[in-house]
Formats: structure tokens, C-alpha cells, sequence
């Protein structure tokens, strides 16, 4: 059976992005229920050029044994001489919260986080029609990141 994906009312995923996820889903079992899929471009890691580190949380819910779209967040180092990568952008679908560490937290139906969504969804899937990404995981999570009060947590 494909596993199929639930279009979050208030961020608009392009059909391409959506496709891409779905073949990610295919990959995993059928009783996985939570997973997270990372999409690296390892001279990032290295030259800190090029495409920036993504991960996209999904979820299957019991009730309609669809996947949800928990959150989008890409990853890049804070400073030139930074040794850790730090959260740039995150797109929280479940409490409809977008942060930007510049910002904060604000809500994501707001125009202008909708288009900087739309911004980096057509960046986003650049890279990978290019095939800039040359690593992309699937794990099966037992947490989850959680931004509840406003603070980044990873909870069970």
C-alpha cells in the first residue's frame, strides 16, 4: 500500500516536494509511525558551502493512518568558527509556529512566512533535482522536537 501524505491546511507543499516525501515513506515499515528524513550535502559539513542540512518530521496517525507533516528545519552554523549546526528556519505544522532565531517564534499563516516557505520549498527542491544532496536518512524516531514555551526540546 502507498503510503499516503496529509497536505497541512496552512503551508502549501508543492506536489513535487510531496512525490519526494512519499518515496521516502515507501522506505519505511509499516509500523513505523513516527519518522524523520534528513537531506545532507556533506562538503556543507566540511566548506560550509552549498546546500544547508534539512529534516522533515512526519507522523502516522492511528485514526486515519495518514502522514502528517510535524515540521521542516534546516540547520546551519551560527558563526564562521561555530562547531554545531543551530537551527535557521522551522516550520512547525502541528502548532502552526514558524521560528527564525533572529525573529523568534511568530505564527506561520502570516504572509511573509508563507512566502519564505514558498522560497525555500522551490530552494529545497533545486538542490535535490540536482542532485545536491548526497545523503538522505530515514529515521525511525521514538522523540520528537518539541517547541512548546517557546524553547527547543526533545521529548519522548
Amino acid at each position: 500500500m502507498t503510503p499516503q501524505l496529509l497536505q497541512p491546511p496552512h503551508l502549501i507543499i508543492a506536489p513535487e516536494l510531496s512525490s519526494v516525501l512519499t518515496r521516502q515513506l515507501n522506505r519505511a515499515d509499516h509500523i513505523t509511525t513516527k519518522l524523520a528524513i534528513s537531506f545532507n550535502h556533506q562538503d556543507y559539513f566540511h566548506t560550509r558551502l552549498g546546500p544547508h542540512p534539512s529534516e522533515i518530521q512526519l507522523e502516522r496517525k492511528p485514526k486515519d493512518n495518514l502522514w502528517h507533516l510535524c515540521l521542516i528545519a534546516s540547520f546551519a552554523y551560527e558563526e564562521p568558527t561555530s562547531s554545531n549546526l543551530d537551527v535557521e528556519l522551522l516550520f512547525d505544522s502541528i502548532k502552526r509556529q514558524f521560528y527564525q532565531p533572529d525573529i523568534g517564534y511568530c505564527e506561520i499563516e502570516q504572509p511573509k512566512v508563507q512566502l519564505l516557505f514558498q522560497a525555500w520549498q522551490s530552494a529545497f527542491l533545486s538542490h535535490l533535482n540536482n542532485h545536491q544532496f548526497d545523503e538522505i536518512n530515514l529515521t525511525i524516531m521514538k522523540y520528537h522536537i518539541d517547541t512548546t514555551d517557546n524553547a527547543l526540546c526533545i521529548k519522548p
